[in-house]
């Protein structure tokens, strides 16, 4: 059953609510749903279980863009995941997420793209829905193990899973409850069985049963941040919630002191890494104009956000003066033709490489080395990154500080989804009233506005930076007596 109502502004008894939307959900046997999140356009996602068998005729209700139509065995408890729209009524996604065992999902997130997060528990074998090579574990170790994936509702049938991986070290009991996501990252919380669950915890695992709680990233196979909590008796994470400034805070139980607990267990690290707009606000993603360019800030607010603003901060929280160095890459180690990018001047102090055309990288690196940061003092960073009309990809963003002896100290990682875009050509007309080639005082060849009507330098790298490609989408247009202009 999903409720959806407004309570009455001048009272808090539930008696005194207005249920606008009441919608029974199910197939022929029992369905729970245990967890509800809503996306940016205030459409409910519920997430649970169905322990309606395969056998029967009426299964659970799915949508023909479900990544699972039908349960895959005819075990009698299968995660499920159903979006509805904004009245409550109509499912706008509906999937099972079998395996070939039992299946329960718990928890569910919307992120700022309104992808959605689900997370649960499962003895399947091959879990839910694995995508490597990103998932963190793809085979079950047998017994319980929490499961993950990242669900695009815009997109059908197979092409909806973005993500999908099993959590679990070698002991037979471990689960998921709780989610959260941000900018591609998926914050999880449970229980966890022994250490082998996560990379690297700040906090090391102690006995019986633990709080899990880890950062994924859904684009890459990586844990950015994971840490234990508990002490020698069961402890259980449950819910996790997270602050504007991605403080973690983690809700569940713990017989230690047969005690509910709240914990806040991670501030932003000594770096915060930001993309934003020309109004500040944060970017995720793009969209494009009305033109085709990649140009406005997908969150909706239709500020434009082309170029971008990347800015790294590094905070010193301790008494004396520090030094770091900070490394800065966008886009792939490895070159992606279909990313392209321009990154502005870079700053005093740092010494940039790319890979790529001149003035359109496919990555792009730069190390700042030597920086003293006072005690308790921030040091600030800022590059203006112009997107280029491409194919639609992501494009990743990473800074790394490590301290005076090369040790990594922290790392942050944001990234930036564009669309696919493209532009119409353009001609450069040289000669009167329009533009012509001159040399500069090194001797040089910039292009010139004529200077009856006032002069613009280097108006071609001005349309390569803003993505035209010399010989593809730039052109010129030769004029008798001026002579033809080579770009």
């Amino acid at each position: 059953m999903l409720y959806s109502g407004n309570e009455m502004a001048d009272t808090a008894t539930p008696d005194a609510a207005t249920v606008l939307t009441n919608v029974y959900v199910g197939g022929s046997s029992r369905e729970t749903f245990t967890d509800l999140a809503l996306d940016s356009q205030n459409r409910p996602v519920v997430t649970g279980f169905s322990t309606t068998p395969l056998t029967v005729v009426n299964n659970y209700p799915v949508t023909p863009n479900a990544y699972q139509m039908t349960p895959t065995t005819t075990t009698d408890i299968d995660a499920i995941v159903t979006q509805f729209d904004a009245t409550g009524q109509f499912r706008r996604y509906s999937s099972y997420l079998s395996g070939n065992n039992f299946d329960r999902a718990y928890g569910v997130a919307v992120d700022e793209q309104d992808d959605i997060y689900v997370i649960g528990q499962t003895l399947s074998q091959t879990g839910v829905g694995i995508t490597p090579p990103t998932a963190w574990k793809t085979t079950a170790t047998g017994g319980w193990d929490a499961f993950i994936v990242r669900i695009d509702p815009s997109r059908m049938g197979m092409d909806s899973l973005i993500y999908g991986t099993l959590l679990g070290g070698s002991s037979t009991n471990d689960r998921g409850y709780g989610i959260a996501a941000r900018n591609n990252i998926a914050y999880v919380t449970g229980v966890a069985g022994d250490a082998a669950m996560l990379e690297g915890p700040v906090q090391s695992y102690v006995g019986n049963s633990d709080i899990f709680v880890a950062a994924l990233d859904t684009l890459a196979r990586r844990m950015p941040w994971s840490t234990f909590l508990g002490g020698s008796s069961f402890d259980e994470g449950q819910a996790i919630g997270l602050s504007a400034l991605a403080t973690i805070h983690v809700a569940g139980a713990t017989d230690n002191n047969d005690q509910a607990l709240v914990a806040q267990v991670r501030d932003d690290g000594p770096i915060r890494l930001s993309i934003t707009d020309f109004n500040g606000q944060p970017v995720y993603g793009l969209t494009t104009n009305d033109d085709g360019w990649p140009m406005l800030n997908a969150s909706g607010s239709g500020a434009i956000a082309n170029p971008v603003t990347v800015t790294a901060i590094i905070a010193n929280t301790t008494a004396q003066t520090q030094q770091r160095t900070i490394n800065l890459t966008i886009g792939q180690t490895v070159p992606d033709i279909t990313q392209r990018f321009y990154v502005a001047s870079g700053l005093v102090g740092c010494t940039p490489t790319y890979t790529g055309r001149p003035l359109s990288y496919s990555s792009y690196q730069t190390n700042c080395v030597a920086v003293d940061i006072p005690a308790g003092t921030t040091k600030e960073y800022a590059w203006q990154v112009w997107v280029q009309p491409s194919e639609a990809t992501t494009i990743p963003i990473q800074a790394r500080i490590n301290d005076i002896s090369g040790t990594l100290m922290d790392t942050e990682v944001t990234y930036v989804a564009v669309p696919r875009a493209s532009i119409r050509p353009m001609v450069v007309v040289p000669g009167y009233m329009g533009s012509w080639p001159r040399n500069d005082a090194a001797g040089t060849k910039q292009m010139m506005l004529d200077p009856i009507l006032g002069v613009y330098q280097g108006l071609t790298t001005e349309l390569e930076v803003l993505g035209y490609e010399p010989g593809i989408s730039l052109a010129s247009f030769p004029i008798a007596g001026m002579g033809i202009l080579s770009i």
